[in-house]
């Protein structure tokens, strides 16, 4: 029997699961004696359907996974290792419809062997991240009155028409998509998952450049140096004015004080994201603002936290008390059952 037979005949089902308690739960309910068999690619062998039922946890990519056959059923556990635009395990249709929204443009932008390599320009402080990232160490762990937040305006695409303009067609179709979609989120038309998902189609498509399949990692160099580059001219001119830079996240820049700048929507540009508020500092990629008489919380990855409160839910007191909010989650295997362990660093 090859798998596609047994992919015929069995119901097969995904089950995304939101903490490692309930990964584990399906790990002890089905896993079996016999070990699913990878091929170097770590999917699975044929050779596996010699010895159902079998099951295995292993990792892929940015996800822990659990999978078990037997002849009748076929089941699939995920657990994202860290929740981000480009890889939350619960939209897995978004990198494909990325890549075929813009599957076309990729004829405006050359191949490695066409194409001449080049060390990403980045943050002078993190050299060794290839987006800009940057935090004043002197306001971590305080809150900062009179903020400011300039962000670029969908920064990898306008990178990329400005790096390699024959993709303009469609970096300019999908940002006026975009701009539509942002109205009608405003108005209740849409809910904001459907828009969030298609805002992050320009950054999926852009991050997919550097596949190996693509062979375009050159290309991916220069639009990311071109976006990083329009970052640090415009904290030049803030700092030039006199104000003080407090953080930097890939292409939004937090300062103090007022900045004579007029922000706009067009492509490219850099718009206010909020302005004359509090912001409370932990780091490049964690860090609370006010807004109105709320706190919003931003938080990259995955916390121990998560799985006490969600993040909608978390309170400033939340969020610089509770160590577990700043603790990234390691995630490793137990080779003995199969159960994942998180270790928290």
């Amino acid at each position: 029997m090859s798998l596609l037979k047994l992919d015929t005949l069995c119901k097969g089902n995904t089950i995304y699961a939101k903490t490692i308690d309930e990964f584990n739960s399906y790990v002890d309910k089905y896993k079996s004696n016999n070990k699913i068999i990878l091929t170097k690619n770590k999917n699975i062998s044929q050779k596996t359907l010699r010895c159902l039922p079998a099951s295995l946890t292993w990792k892929r990519d940015n996800k822990m996974e659990f999978h078990y056959i037997d002849s009748k059923i076929r089941i699939r556990v995920v657990y994202s290792i860290r929740i981000s635009k480009e890889t939350d395990t619960s939209k897995e249709y978004l990198p494909l419809l990325a890549r075929q929204y813009f599957k076309d443009a990729l004829e405006f932008i050359p191949t490695d062997d066409k194409e001449e390599d080049t060390q990403i320009f980045t943050c002078p402080e993190n050299p060794n991240s290839a987006y800009y990232g940057y935090v004043n160490d002197r306001y971590i762990g305080t809150t900062v009155t009179n903020c400011y937040s300039l962000d670029r305006n969908s920064s990898f695409p306008a990178s990329m028409k400005e790096v390699y303009p024959g993709t303009a067609p469609w970096v300019d179709k999908y940002y006026k998509e975009k701009l539509e979609l942002k109205n009608k989120y405003k108005n209740g038309e849409i809910s904001k998952e459907e828009y969030e998902d298609f805002k992050n189609l320009g950054v999926m498509f852009v991050g997919y450049l550097k596949n190996k399949v693509l062979n375009r990692s050159h290309a991916w160099k220069k639009i990311i140096s071109n976006s990083n580059r329009k970052v640090h001219e415009l904290r030049k001119q803030i700092e030039k004015a006199g104000n003080t830079i407090l953080l930097i996240n890939t292409d939004a820049i937090k300062f103090r004080n007022h900045f004579n700048y007029k922000g706009s929507e067009e492509l490219g540009d850099f718009k206010y994201e909020w302005s004359n508020t509090k912001m409370y500092i932990k780091g490049i990629k964690s860090y609370a603002y006010l807004d109105k008489d709320k706190w919003k919380i931003k938080q990259s990855g995955q916390c121990k936290y998560d799985d006490v409160k969600p993040r909608d839910e978390w309170t400033l007191e939340d969020f610089i008390n509770n160590e577990d909010t700043e603790k990234i989650l390691h995630i490793e295997i137990d080779n003995n059952n199969g159960r994942l362990i998180g270790v928290y660093k």
